[in-house]
C-alpha cells in the first residue's frame, strides 16, 4: 500500500482497497495507525461498538474478538445470529455451554442466558480476551479461545 500526499492530507493509495475487503472494514469501523519508521506501520482496527477486531489467524471459519464477552459485532451478528435461538460455547476440551442472544438497544446484539454459567464454570476474569469462532450453523456452535494482547 502507497501513501500520496494532497495538500495538508496524506492519503492511502495503491492496494487500499484490497487493504479493506481482505480486512472486512466496513461503515462505522474505525482505524488507528502507529507509524513505525521507515514507511511501516501498524494498524488497529475497531468495530462499530469500539472493540478492537483481533485476526489471530487465517482459516474460512468467520470470527470475532471480544474481551467482554457479552457483545457480538452487529455485522457477525446480522449473518449468522438470531435473538432467542439457542447457540452453544465450545472450548477447547469440547465442553458445550448453551447460551441465547437478545437485541439490546437498537441494533446491538449481547450473549445474555448463559454467559454468567459458562464464564463461573471456565474460571473467566475481567479483563480475560477471546476469540469467539462459528465453527458449525446448525445448531449453532462458536469455539471459544482465550488469547493475550501480550
Amino acid at each position: 500500500m502507497g501513501l500520496k500526499k494532497c495538500g495538508k492530507h496524506i492519503l492511502f493509495c495503491n492496494k487500499w482497497e484490497e487493504f479493506v475487503e481482505y480486512y472486512s472494514i466496513s461503515y462505522g469501523c474505525h482505524l488507528v495507525f502507529k507509524y513505525k519508521g521507515n514507511s511501516k506501520f501498524n494498524v488497529l482496527i475497531f468495530d462499530a461498538t469500539s472493540v478492537e477486531i483481533y485476526y489471530p489467524c487465517k482459516n474460512n471459519h468467520p470470527k470475532f474478538p471480544r474481551i467482554r464477552a457479552r457483545y457480538v459485532p452487529v455485522e457477525f451478528a446480522q449473518k449468522y445470529l438470531k435473538p432467542k435461538v439457542p447457540i452453544k460455547l465450545q472450548t477447547s476440551s469440547r465442553e458445550q455451554w448453551d447460551v441465547s442472544c437478545v437485541k439490546h438497544c437498537d441494533k446491538a446484539i449481547i450473549m445474555a442466558k448463559g454467559i454468567p454459567k459458562f464464564a463461573r464454570e471456565n474460571k473467566l476474569s475481567e479483563g480475560d480476551s477471546f476469540v469467539f469462532e462459528l465453527i458449525k450453523r446448525e445448531p449453532l456452535v462458536l469455539k471459544v479461545t482465550p488469547f493475550s494482547c501480550n
